[in-house]
């Protein structure tokens, strides 16, 4: 609330001429139409065109950020197509290290800084993660496609209650978990290898406009995977115009299926070199050819709907998430605004005649005695 009330241009003009440059005096007041925006919690505004981003904290006194041709031209030219914040809180314990040296157990005192991340979807598909000074940590194609939207739960400690939500045409999305994230922070590494993710393709929903995680889902049935996690997806789109799917994160699970098949390719593959020997050089160069000229990509693991809403007439723009992750917003074509419970995908209010609406929600906080503390 507070960022956004400290939004005006003569806030985040010097960012707009960064990324719009001589056309910044033709743009004037119309430079929301031009360019992305994301807002962060903490005050952090970044802004978008093509592949120039800029961006600053309010009120810190410190340089604009400026990132130009932000992507690798190494397959084709690339813009800017989402943007989004991510808050990470990271406690910094610099006595730690002399007290395990010594063997001491002493208890001690350890500081805790917020860490602001830009997320950045483009139009070919790759997604990049920079740190709030304009440092690149990671760089990762999920999809050859075009990031359609990034959507970020929860914010501060990234304890896996988190995630980055990357949208991709044809209704194909990449989970990114916040443990991941942080692992990418305490990487040595820069930029860091990989992103550990799950991607799914929602088979039946059609002209899909936004998703949002919703979580963990308790009711959904574990299948034949051990050890899995199970997430909510909330979709909207044309046909239906809202589902509801369980997507399976299966990548630190095992199947029956999957055990049979690694064991017999094994197998395969140890017959194959005590029989044949190693396959000729040429091969092999053709193939190492081949893998460089693209970045290697997994496919989507397909997944039907388990609850949909169907309206041939709606068409939901855009879906937000209340930060607790029980309700949620649905705007749609025909100027209606849907709160839906999450937990048991049912319609609680619906308001109508509001055209091309924009949602969010306000948190208000109360002390013990009831007093109202702040509302952000």
């Amino acid at each position: 609330m507070a960022a956004l009330q400290r939004l005006k241009l003569g806030n985040v003009q010097s960012l707009v001429k960064n990324v719009l440059e001589d056309r910044f005096e033709e743009v004037g007041g119309d430079w929301l139409n031009e360019c992305l925006l994301a807002l962060s919690p903490s005050g952090y505004a970044a802004v978008a065109k093509g592949s120039k981003i800029s961006w600053k904290q309010f009120g810190s006194g410190l340089k604009d950020v400026v990132i130009k041709d932000a992507f690798d031209s190494q397959f084709f030219e690339d813009d800017v197509t989402a943007l989004a914040w991510l808050e990470v809180e990271c406690t910094e314990d610099r006595e730690g290290a002399a007290r395990a040296s010594e063997g001491t157990q002493q208890p001690h005192n350890s500081s805790t800084s917020l860490q602001a991340l830009l997320a950045v979807g483009c139009r070919s598909g790759q997604v990049k993660l920079f740190n709030q000074h304009g440092r690149l940590l990671v760089s990762q194609f999920f999809e050859l496609s075009a990031v359609k939207r990034l959507r970020v739960r929860g914010q501060g400690c990234m304890d896996g209650s988190q995630d980055l939500l990357v949208m991709y045409e044809e209704s194909t999305v990449a989970r990114v978990d916040g443990s991941a994230i942080f692992r990418v922070l305490a990487s040595p590494e820069r930029p860091a290898q990989t992103l550990d993710h799950g991607k799914w393709k929602l088979s039946t929903q059609e002209g899909m406009t936004d998703a949002v995680c919703c979580g963990l889902d308790a009711t959904a049935e574990g299948g034949d995977f051990w050890g899995a996690a199970y997430y909510k997806l909330l979709a909207g789109g044309a046909r239906p115009a809202l589902s509801v799917f369980a997507v399976c994160d299966e990548r630190h699970s095992s199947s029956a299926k999957e055990m049979v098949s690694k064991l017999a390719s094994a197998a395969f593959t140890i017959a194959k070199s005590y029989l044949w020997g190693k396959p000729e050089d040429h091969q092999d160069k053709d193939d190492a050819s081949s893998a460089a000229s693209k970045p290697p990509i997994e496919p989507a693991r397909w997944v039907a709907a388990t609850d949909a809403l169907e309206d041939g007439k709606r068409t939901v723009r855009d879906i937000v998430l209340e930060p607790l992750c029980r309700v949620a917003a649905a705007s749609d074509t025909l100027g209606r605004v849907m709160v839906v419970d999450v937990e048991d995908f049912l319609v609680l209010r619906l308001f109508k005649g509001y055209r091309e609406p924009q949602c969010a929600w306000v948190v208000e906080r109360r002390t013990e005695g009831g007093q109202r503390e702040a509302a952000e």
